[in-house]
C-alpha cells in the first residue's frame, strides 16, 4: 500500500508492506501507522498451477478516520 495526504501525491509515494518499503501485506496483516487522507493499494496475481484463472474473493481495507 502507500498513502499521502493529497491524490496528486500518490505516484510519488513509496510502496509499503508489512516489511517496510517494497513489500507485500498477506492475508490479515495490519498496518495502523499511516494517517494519511489517501491509500492506494496494489494486488499482485499469480496461480499454481499456471495456466489456471486467478480469482479475488476479497479485498478489506479498514480505516480509522
Amino acid at each position: 500500500m502507500r498513502f499521502t495526504d493529497t491524490e496528486d501525491k500518490l505516484d510519488y509515494s513509496l510502496w509499503i508492506g508489512i516489511d517496510g518499503e517494497n513489500s507485500w501485506f498477506g492475508d490479515g496483516q495490519v498496518t495502523h501507522q499511516h494517517r494519511k487522507e489517501w491509500a492506494q493499494y496494489r494486488l499482485s496475481l499469480g496461480t499454481k498451477p499456471s495456466l489456471n484463472t486467478p480469482r479475488i474473493h476479497r479485498v478489506d481495507i479498514e480505516l480509522g478516520i
